[in-house]
């Protein structure tokens, strides 16, 4: 729809990422991340002020996938760890400068917890990534402005662009 790129300033959006930090049923968790991860493609110029909150919504859920991991349902906690990996993928395709910087200042090595949850959460996830070559182009406020987005246009365009640096291969 010709409306869709105005999403991300309108309080649906706000309110979606509230949801994302404050819920623990999972079967609303769940389809409301991947409605997130269907809309960012479409609003990627304009997600450069909320970016703190898509981060803080990522790592509340890797916490919560490690936390109840085993108290979860097998196909819930499937569907969580699943989305967890789409999410993931998603902020490191289109914002890795900001991500990676994020998720440095969240996961230090000496806090034994966060240490936890980012070695047997987040580690392996990130060890399904290659080298973006934004990290070396690019720095953290040059990825947030809306000319980083110009050449891609399209929503298809953002998703292959972030596809690119997958190392799964589906198998």
């Amino acid at each position: 729809p010709t409306w869709l790129h105005k999403v991300a300033q309108h309080p649906v959006f706000l309110h979606l990422l509230k949801l994302l930090r404050t819920e623990t049923d999972l079967s609303v968790v769940v389809p409301g991340l991947l409605v997130l991860l269907s809309l960012l493609p479409a609003v990627s110029a304009k997600l450069g002020h909320h970016l703190a909150e898509l981060f803080e919504v990522f790592g509340r859920l890797a916490v919560f996938s490690w936390r109840e991991g085993a108290a979860l349902p097998l196909l819930s906690g499937q569907h969580l760890r699943v989305a967890l990996y789409a999410f993931f993928h998603r902020l490191y395709g289109m914002f890795p400068c900001n991500f990676l910087s994020w998720l440095r200042t969240q996961y230090p090595e000496s806090n034994q917890a966060a240490g936890t949850v980012f070695t047997e959460v987040i580690s392996p996830i990130l060890a399904s990534v290659k080298l973006h070559p934004l990290l070396v182009t690019q720095s953290r406020d040059q990825e947030r402005t809306p000319a980083r987005w110009r050449g891609l246009a399209e929503v298809h365009e953002v998703v292959a662009e972030c596809s690119r640096y997958c190392l799964d291969t589906g198998q």
